[in-house]
């Protein structure tokens, strides 16, 4: 850690793949953690900002039932098979497939 900085100031970094209707969208979020980060990611509709806005275009209803799959009681992302800090899930949403990528890379914020 470098001098002067808290554990209150540090941040993850989460790198977010989603590939759906034929693209693939990058976003990184600074967070706390994956499920604050995947939050973050979904709630953002900005185009200049996150790839979610991509996913957003769907009609409110498929959305609706995308944010239960992602933020469900029993949902949970699953780790990759030999890899450390990489999740993923698989949705549909209508006759649409989608992968969501969640990879997390640790630093120090900057002050």
């Amino acid at each position: 850690m470098k001098p002067g900085t808290t554990q209150k100031n540090m941040m993850n970094c989460y790198t977010i793949i989603a590939e759906y209707d034929g693209g693939t969208f990058v976003s990184q979020i600074p967070a706390e953690d994956r499920d604050h980060a995947l939050r973050l990611w979904f709630d953002d509709g900005d185009p200049e900002t996150s790839s979610s806005v991509h996913i957003h275009k769907e009609k409110r209803k498929r959305m609706d039932q995308l944010e239960t799959w992602l933020f469900g009681p029993d949902t949970c992302p699953w780790s990759l098979a030999g890899c450390e800090n990489v999740w993923q899930f698989l949705f549909t949403l209508g006759k649409k497939n989608g992968t969501i990528h969640i990879i997390k890379t640790s630093h120090e914020a900057d002050d």
